[in-house]
């Protein structure tokens, strides 16, 4: 009946609001951070732990172009507890292809699939592409 239906409406436009908000809370809450760090070495390593809270991914990766190279700036593994300082040159296949194409990278695999989702997406700082974030 129409009532339901306004009722299952409600319901859902509740969840996407309630989603939104907690996204919005993620982003203010690293923003803040973000403006309170004077020193790169505690930066990027919030810059990564913001954007696994607002994906919910397990990894990440923040690599950032350096005379030409990629290089990994801060990460965070599986294994670990919290994103981390980091350099060391790329060597990761969908970052690279970004960085060459300076374009967004999402890959999904099939179900029965080992790997997770994974997306890179590029830095642009004035029309430069100054990095990677991969999640």
């Amino acid at each position: 009946n129409e009532r339901d239906a306004l009722t299952d409406r409600l319901l859902v436009s509740t969840r996407e609001l309630q989603l939104r908000a907690q996204e919005f809370r993620i982003l203010y809450g690293g923003g803040q951070s973000i403006t309170s760090l004077a020193q790169a070495d505690a930066l990027l390593p919030k810059l990564i732990e913001s954007a696994l809270n607002l994906t919910g991914a397990s990894e990440g990766y923040l690599y950032m172009v350096r005379r030409g190279r990629l290089v990994c700036q801060a990460q965070k593994r599986p294994a670990q507890g919290r994103p981390e300082r980091c350099d060391y040159e790329a060597n990761d296949g969908a970052a690279l292809r970004v960085l060459d194409k300076g374009e967004a990278y999402l890959k999904i695999p099939g179900p029965d699939a080992a790997e997770t989702s994974l997306v890179y997406i590029p830095l642009v700082l004035h029309g430069d592409l100054i990095g990677v974030l991969g999640v």
